[in-house]
């Protein structure tokens, strides 16, 4: 007598495993954008596809109510924004109300202050400066646009961004982003006399005279800056340092600097270098930041060393004053100073 075969009975665990990974990740997706919040990095792209405003709440201010007759409905800051950041979606989105970011205003104020009413003209733009939570946008809260963001944003046209460490210029601390400032740097003189190249000539003579006139000074000044500009404020940073030793090999650890980033002119780095490589004593003047203060003042350098070239068309310093012309003979050099002559007007 044949023995019938025992039918299995196999459940469904892989299909009903299938079903609760695709419902976890729905939720996984769907949450966030109901909250308003922004998806998990690897499905950050999606966002462009599912717009926030599908998944906003239904009893949220933005889709249930209207703004009053006369008034405007604007967008504001629905969070800080640092300054040279680029206005995105998400800077526009009030997490708390869970909604876009907005105020209603009178239609006269609106035109008075020109508050920017249109998201398009907003989304894209790069900050002129901090930007506080509920505070509507205009035209000043903007660089002009096609403005880079980031640090670059905030170095006006034909100027050039140092950063510098403020122990190293006096004056410095407590200026703010916009404030102007000029540069000097002095050196201070022993009074001992300076080692000249040997001289020959006629006016050999009075050269050494005038290099003993200079040693008299006790210390030289000179303006390495003109109205330079403050990009960022005073801002810390670690930097990391190396230390070896025998016991405990080589060790890597952070030291905090205090750094401000500044705008000079092309031709003011190299001086301003040139200044720090020797340890010289550089202090920071502070413009005025009222509004009737003249642009083009300039700070003056130190009265210059009296000359003894009276003789000649210029200074010592002027190009149409002495010249220093280099004479070799036998392997031997030697300079020998001559006054310039003077630059005939019109073309040469």
């Amino acid at each position: 007598m044949a023995v019938p075969a025992r039918q299995s009975k196999r459940r469904p665990y892989g299909t009903i495993l299938f079903l609760t990974l695709l419902a976890a990740g729905l939720i996984w997706v769907l949450l966030p954008l109901s909250r308003g919040e922004p998806l998990p990095g690897p499905l950050a792209a999606l966002e462009r596809f599912l717009p926030r405003q599908a998944f906003a709440s239904e009893g949220s201010e933005q889709g249930t109510s209207a703004p009053e007759e006369g008034r405007v409905r604007v967008f504001v800051s629905g969070r800080s924004i640092a300054a040279y950041n680029k206005i995105v979606r998400d800077d526009l989105w009030n997490p708390t109300k869970n909604t876009w970011a907005y105020s209603d205003l009178d239609e006269s104020l609106v035109e008075s202050s020109g508050v920017i009413v249109n998201v398009q003209d907003i989304v894209g733009r790069v900050l002129a400066h901090d930007k506080s939570p509920g505070y509507v946008f205009t035209e000043k809260d903007f660089l002009p646009e096609g403005t880079r963001p980031g640090l670059s944003a905030g170095v006006p046209a034909g100027k050039r961004a140092l950063r510098i460490e403020v122990d190293k210029v006096h004056g410095i601390v407590g200026l703010q982003p916009g404030d102007r400032f000029d540069m000097v740097a002095a050196i201070s003189l022993d009074g001992k006399p300076t080692a000249q190249p040997a001289f020959s000539g006629l006016y050999s003579a009075v050269m050494g005279r005038q290099a003993e006139l200079d040693n008299y000074r006790r210390a030289k000044v000179k303006v390495l800056v003109q109205n330079g500009i403050v990009v960022t404020p005073l801002q810390t940073r670690q930097v990391p340092t190396t230390s070896s030793s025998l016991t405990q090999g080589t060790r890597v650890r952070t030291i905090p600097v205090q750094e401000m980033v500044v705008a000079l002119a092309p031709e003011e780095v190299a001086p301003f270098m040139e200044a720090l490589s020797i340890e010289a004593e550089i202090t920071c003047l502070a413009r005025s930041g009222r509004p009737d203060d003249l642009m083009d003042s300039v700070t003056p350098s130190s009265d210059p060393t009296p000359s003894l070239w009276s003789f000649s068309s210029g200074s010592a310093g002027d190009p149409n004053g002495m010249k220093v012309i280099e004479s070799i003979q036998d392997g031997e050099r030697t300079l020998i100073p001559v006054p310039g002559a003077p630059l005939a007007e019109g073309p040469r």
